[in-house]
């Protein structure tokens, strides 16, 4: 038994020899350092000794306890501590009223964004790799704005909210529904609110309503007039940039009846028309602009070709033009809404009522088929592919075929 005892207490003794060893060797680390002060070890406890003030007292020599006992584990923390509250000295000349250690560990939660700070962290991730000069991405932003402006902005980002919005804000089985749900769930995604899955199931279905032909006799009952104006206007000398009426307000009058004659004879889009540049062989060049995807050249089929001479369409006659790499969506828009504004009243006079610019368009698609022009043909024409080509004009196709079975049968 006393073998024993003394073999544990020659243990202890080699023990603390090392410990005292490394503790100098840690002083001398720390006065490399810069430290002002060394560590000691009282009652088998480790201390910071040196001369501080404190927000008080003058500087003299004080112990200050590093609340760690003196074993070979604590002697990484005890350097640690001295390093921290060296570093506190420094930056306001005395000893902290509390030192770090003797503060508990308080957990603080992570503040929840706010509506705007989220839509501040959208923003940033959807302009990340693109120019803020870009119009076209101007013009999504702008879209996917005019839906998130309209939440709380001061409160918290929540999912509930979220779901509570779309479903007071938006009629279901709606094109408003559908974007709305695209772009909070994209709010939701980009700062990984949780829960997004549920906005899904508010999306639901959506088809939009078939699109009712205007008679082709009433459209070129239409472009005749249109066209009769301009020329009356050429006539009269009424400038085309611009005039002001009786009463001193600025009025905008442009050529509208060739775009109309041209969108109607070529089925571009309308804002595509703005580039439209016809052929003397019955094709022309214009920019294909496809929703959500890279413009593009395109190169559309006048249908039918007589019209390009009776309306005299390759004199081209319009307020302004754009090419591949200068399209701007802004000013197109602004020419769009004054030619729609102009066509809706002449439109009405001749009984046409709900006139869209996009009526010109479906026009030349079933036009198409009813020449039996090659479907492949007449998609590259538009500037859509295939399936958009049967889907839109799905009905005219089931009627064409129903009217050609029937002549075979009565053959």
């Amino acid at each position: 038994m006393a073998s024993t005892s003394g073999s544990k207490d020659q243990s202890d003794m080699e023990s603390d020899s090392e410990i005292r060893k490394l503790v100098s060797e840690l002083n001398a680390r720390l006065k490399i350092k810069g430290v002002r002060g060394r560590i000691t070890i009282v009652k088998n406890n480790f201390y910071l000794r040196g001369t501080y003030a404190t927000r008080t007292e003058k500087k003299k020599e004080r112990k200050v306890s590093l609340r760690l006992p003196a074993d070979l584990r604590s002697l990484i923390t005890v350097e640690n501590r001295v390093v921290q509250l060296w570093d506190s000295i420094l930056s306001n000349g005395f000893l902290p009223d509390v030192y770090p250690w003797d503060v508990p560990d308080i957990q603080i939660a992570q503040r929840t964004r706010t509506f705007e700070e989220a839509i501040a962290v959208l923003k940033a991730s959807f302009w990340k790799g693109k120019k803020d000069t870009n119009l076209q991405s101007q013009r999504t932003w702008a879209r996917i704005d005019s839906v998130l402006k309209k939440l709380p902005q001061k409160a918290d980002l929540n999912i509930n909210v979220l779901l509570d919005w779309i479903s007071s804000e938006t009629e279901p089985e709606t094109n408003s529904r559908i974007k709305a749900c695209q772009y909070l769930k994209r709010l939701a995604v980009s700062n990984n609110l949780g829960g997004e899955e549920a906005i899904d199931e508010l999306v639901g279905s959506y088809e939009p309503k078939q699109r009712k032909a205007i008679e082709d006799a009433l459209l070129i009952q239409l472009i005749d007039s249109v066209r009769e104006d301009d020329e009356r206007r050429r006539k009269l000398q009424v400038r085309f940039d611009g005039y002001k009426d009786k009463h001193g307000r600025s009025k905008e009058h442009f050529p509208y009846g060739w775009l109309t004659a041209a969108q109607y004879v070529y089925g571009t889009r309308p804002a595509e028309t703005f580039s439209l540049i016809p052929k003397k062989n019955g094709t022309a060049y214009a920019i294909n602009l496809p929703k959500g995807r890279k413009k593009h050249e395109k190169f559309p089929l006048a249908l039918p070709q007589e019209f390009v001479e009776r309306w005299n369409l390759l004199e081209v006659e319009r307020p302004y033009t754009f090419g591949l790499d200068n399209y701007d969506p802004t000013i197109t828009k602004y020419h769009c809404g004054h030619w729609l504004n102009y066509l809706k009243r002449k439109a009405q006079k001749l009984g046409i009522e709900n006139f869209q610019l996009l009526d010109l368009r479906h026009a030349w698609g079933i036009r198409s088929i009813y020449s039996e022009l090659d479907p492949r043909q007449s998609c590259k024409s538009l500037g859509h592919d295939i399936s958009t080509h049967y889907k839109t004009y799905n009905s005219t196709y089931e009627q064409l075929d129903a009217d050609k079975a029937a002549a075979l049968l009565n053959k």
